[in-house]
């Protein structure tokens, strides 16, 4: 979960930064290939998440599965499809910023957080007990 939800910072940054003017051209197919590595990584997690599911067809019929298929079927079939090729459904792959909102729920956040700084032992737990649900709102 940790994982994706980086990559999907990453994905976000890279299309927020590709679409503010005056960006180089050097800049942006420098971000392009950034963008090329992305759509791969999410087509790998999209692999093995079915694959860790025993590739039931069942599971890819889900509406994650599916909404994560729909955006990354242009990366995959550019190759083969000319008229696909440059055809990037990005503002679905902004919309996994939703999935990642779940982190942000009380217990999930602790255990994040106990994960990325075990060294701060009982004090990181004393403050994640003070956090407040509407405190951690995205904005």
């Amino acid at each position: 979960e940790l994982s994706n939800a980086l990559l999907v910072g990453f994905a976000c940054t890279v299309f927020a930064v590709q679409r503010t003017p005056g960006v180089s051209v050097k800049t942006f197919e420098f971000l392009e290939d950034w963008n090329y590595l992305a759509n791969f990584a999410f087509t790998l997690d999209y692999l093995a998440r079915w694959w860790s599911r025993g590739l039931k067809l069942s599971y890819i019929f889900t509406p994650a599965m599916v909404f994560d298929l729909v955006s990354i079927l242009p990366f995959i079939l550019g190759p083969f499809v000319p008229e696909l090729r440059g055809v990037e459904l990005n503002f679905l792959k902004l919309l996994r910023v939703l999935r990642v909102y779940r982190l942000f729920k009380p217990q999930a956040l602790q255990d994040m957080a106990r994960l990325l700084f075990p060294v701060f032992g009982t004090g990181l737990d004393k403050f994640l007990a003070e956090v407040r649900p509407y405190q951690l709102q995205v904005v």
